[in-house]
């Protein structure tokens, strides 16, 4: 499961992706690395375990 937040102002727009996963599931571990393959490469910054 993924949120997306996001809080736009005049001069700032941040972004906060919440993606919640469970590691016991393989294809869930899967999907995971591509999901956050691509946020790396859009330029995010993933923080586990947060």
């Amino acid at each position: 499961m993924t949120d997306v937040c996001t809080e736009n102002t005049m001069r700032k727009k941040e972004v906060c992706i919440y993606d919640y996963l469970d590691t016991k599931i393989d294809l869930a571990m899967k999907m995971y690395e591509k999901r956050s393959k691509v946020y790396r490469i859009m330029g995010y910054e993933i923080i586990e375990g947060a």
